[in-house]
């Protein structure tokens, strides 16, 4: 779930976040299949799974655990969101369970988000992290328990918040209008706990404190205080803290300076799935004068992160980080690559920095916040890191390198600033998760390949994109193309190339249309779409890149346009469900293993007088009886051309009219 979800409601009060209106919104039939149907709601006002009466609605990717102790196979058995309940409030979730004993009660425990490592309904271990990032949804915890005969009705799973939510509302009425609010720091008497680690036994209901902190801070993503109320999120254990004070300090920058304020409050009895509004407005605040801000330490989430910081950074040898150290720091080096961190919010401090780079490889990275002051990432900065779920990128930055986010699979949002002006090659390719993305207005170059294989990406909104929101077209080139739920799609009108791997990866792509308009199909463009069935190339289409049709293993029918000169290498290799391809008369040559691994062509019309020129292993692999038909007058230059001689017995003369 991303800040989209069921339990996130409180965040669409001040987070423009599309949610449901109507938390009764009638259960979609289940999906058809055997074994058991779950079927999550948002439940009724009564049962409180809604956070204050408001419903966010499910999103693709999300998956639930599940445990009964009367099926073998639920011993924290995953079940994922089906796609057709995506965007509502109720959700059946894909499961293959089957009950043990038709006859018995069975008693199911389900909880949210998924974790391989759970073992069991009585002891769900999480973290309320002590430093949050104002994202709710990665601290955020639910569960759900029924009890049920066995039925042909799906099992419902009414889920419940067994934490608390503080809602921050920031503003300025003066001085500090315009500063960007850096941390917040909520804190209240020792024995109060706010946050730490937990144990959920989901056959009662209790969580129980393993470990217990009285303070949170929160890096809000504020960037410039209004007169206006902008609003931040934490999520506090459910305590009551009804006799107790919260101090909380607000850290601002201003002119290059942090300047620390701090405001008492009383404290209130914090609920399970409420949230309490605090409202301040930093002028009212008190300015903390004892010491110099900057020399305090870091309080990082993430222990490996620290001890990295520290054991590199540490100038003044006190065994801590400070916010003074971290916007010394100019460089990252390679220091982070491959390292199992998960957390590095506190990025956001190395104020020093102009570039990020060398995160490559962090693949259990899952939140990272990149400092205002950053004007460029680098090549390969965050390439898979397979865990990142969502990036924020500064305003100041221009450049996003060649495959700086390649491979982050789990990449739902990407908020691109708008001083962006290029995109590199492959930047976000292989970002399966990624729904939707908007191109800034100051972009002026996006590198080929840039959303390859973003299979779920379903629209591209800001400059290029096309009046379908399904393209990316600059200057009449399609450089990019949203693929999730189409399997027909006509090009625009106006487009006259197909950009290099344009349609690359579409796999539920069945046809295609190309306008006539249309000169140029590049470099890998339908690679690997391998439910495409058949393609018609115009006749105004001059140029087909290399690896064009590879591995369009559902392939059928091609038919190659008059105006087509070459065939370059591997065009439709491996298209091994093509039986017939006709090479009109102007093709003068032919790449290597152009028609290579298209095991089921059995019949080639060839309709050059003259011989084309042939590369390597052309014909490696096709249909054993295959038979090449040439011009009747061209027999004999065919059976004796370099290549074309090894087919000689093969070679049949034509009648081309």
């Amino acid at each position: 779930m991303n800040t989209k979800i069921l339990f996130a409601a409180l965040l669409s009060a001040a987070a423009s976040i599309a949610c449901s209106d109507d938390p009764t919104e009638p259960v979609q039939p289940a999906p058809q299949g055997p074994g058991i149907v779950f079927a999550a709601s948002d439940g009724s006002d009564e049962t409180r799974t809604l956070i204050d009466g408001t419903s966010i609605l499910w999103q693709s990717g999300d998956a639930v655990g599940i445990f009964s102790p009367q099926i073998a196979a639920a011993a924290n058995y995953k079940a994922a969101i089906a796609d057709a309940y995506v965007g509502m409030a109720h959700a059946a979730l894909q499961t293959d369970l089957q009950y043990d004993d038709n006859s018995a009660e069975h008693t199911f425990y389900a909880y949210y988000p998924y974790n391989a490592a759970q073992r069991s309904a009585s002891a769900v271990a999480g973290t309320i992290a002590t430093t949050q990032n104002g994202d709710i949804v990665k601290n955020s915890f639910m569960w759900a328990a029924t009890t049920v005969v066995p039925s042909e009705s799906p099992v419902e799973l009414t889920f419940r918040h067994p934490f608390a939510y503080l809602n921050l509302q920031l503003r300025a009425s003066g001085t500090y209008r315009g500063a960007s609010v850096r941390k917040i720091e909520i804190e209240t008497a020792e024995g109060k706990t706010l946050a730490g680690n937990y144990t959920a036994d989901l056959t009662t209901g209790v969580i129980t404190f393993t470990t217990s902190e009285h303070a949170v801070s929160v890096t809000p993503s504020i960037a410039s205080l209004t007169a206006d109320y902008q609003n931040t999120f934490a999520v506090l254990n459910a305590e009551d803290l009804s006799d107790a004070e919260l101090t909380v300090y607000v850290t601002v920058r201003k002119s290059n300076q942090d300047i620390r304020l701090k405001t008492t409050k009383p404290g209130r009895k914090l609920n399970p799935q409420h949230k309490i509004n605090l409202k301040l407005t930093v002028e009212e605040m008190e300015e903390v004068k004892t010491g110099d801000p900057s020399d305090e330490p870091i309080r990082f989430a993430d222990p490996l992160v620290e001890a990295i910081c520290v054991d590199n950074w540490d100038t003044n040898g006190d065994g801590a980080f400070s916010y003074k150290e971290a916007a010394a720091v100019t460089s990252l080096g390679e220091l982070f690559k491959g390292k199992a961190i998960k957390t590095f919010d506190e990025l956001q401090y190395f104020i020093g920095l102009n570039h990020v780079h060398g995160f490559l490889n962090c693949s259990s990275l899952t939140s990272i916040v990149i400092p205002d002051g950053v004007t460029s990432i680098e090549n390969c900065a965050f390439q898979n890191c397979s865990g990142l779920t969502s990036i924020v990128i500064p305003d100041r930055v221009t450049w996003i390198g060649n495959v700086a986010f390649y491979g982050c699979s789990s990449l739902m949002s990407v908020i691109i600033g708008d001083g962006v002006t290029s995109i590199g090659y492959s930047a976000f390719s292989g970002c399966s998760s990624l729904t939707s993305i908007t191109i800034p207005n100051k972009v002026i170059w996006i590198g080929s390949s840039a959303f390859n294989d973003c299979t779920k990406l379903s629209a591209f909104y800001g400059k290029y994109a096309s009046a379908d929101c399904r393209c990316l077209i600059q200057y009449g080139t399609l450089l990019a193309f949203a693929p999730a739920d189409l399997t027909e799609y006509t090009i625009p009108d106006g487009v006259t190339s197909i950009g290099s791997s344009a349609f690359f990866g579409c796999r539920s792509l069945t046809d295609i249309v190309i306008p006539d308009g249309v000169t140029s199909i590049e470099n890998s463009a339908f690679f690997r779409c391998r439910s495409l069935t058949s393609i018609n190339i115009p006749d105004g289409v001059t140029s087909i890149g290399g690896w064009a049709f590879q591995e369009c293993r559902s392939l059928t029918s091609v038919t190659i346009g008059n105006g087509v000169t070459a065939i370059k290498e591997s065009t439709f290799r491996s298209c091994s469900s093509l039986t017939s391809i006709t090479i009109p008369n102007k093709v003068t040559s032919i790449g290597d293993y152009a028609f290579s691994g298209c095991s089921s062509l059995a019949s080639i019309y060839c309709e050059p007088i003259d011989p084309p020129t042939v590369g390597s292993d052309v014909f490696y692999n096709i249909n054993s009886d295959a038979r090449i038909y040439v011009p009747t007058a061209s027999v004999d230059a065919y059976k004796t051309a370099s290549y074309w001689s090894s087919y000689a017995s093969r070679i049949i003369g034509y009648n081309f009219e």
